[in-house]
């Protein structure tokens, strides 16, 4: 299994998913479904909880998030709770700047509604 990796742009997020558990998903979140980046991520995910990590680590740190972007991504996060399954560890680590309740509300949404801890970390 490689790793994959795809540079930020003024409407995509810097993406990095590594075979080591190291996934890290940082940036602008505007991409619409007009990409085939989703369909790659969510084939690299089929592929990685074949066999994952004993620890899946999942670093989020959006500056803005669409609704489209937040669809993918939960559909991302529910494909990853295999991992738990499989008695293996999922950490999810969702970055926030400082007064930015709107980046801080999406996670604890998704959060509850998917029913997985995250570790909310505000920056300045």
């Amino acid at each position: 299994m490689e790793e994959i990796r795809y540079k930020s742009s003024d409407n995509s997020p810097e993406i990095v998913l590594s075979p080591d558990g190291n996934i890290l998903i940082r940036g602008r979140g505007f991409m619409q479904n007009s990409t085939d980046i989703p369909q790659k991520i969510s084939d690299w995910i089929d592929e990685y909880i074949k066999d994952p990590d004993d620890t899946t680590c999942l670093i989020l740190a959006y500056e803005y998030l669409n609704s489209f972007n937040t669809m993918m991504l939960t559909g991302f996060l529910r494909k990853l709770l295999t991992v738990l399954e499989l008695n293996k560890n999922l950490k999810v680590k969702w970055y926030y700047e400082e007064g930015d309740n709107d980046i801080l509300e999406r996670g604890e949404n998704i959060s509850l509604a998917l029913k997985i801890p995250f570790e909310f970390i505000k920056v300045r």
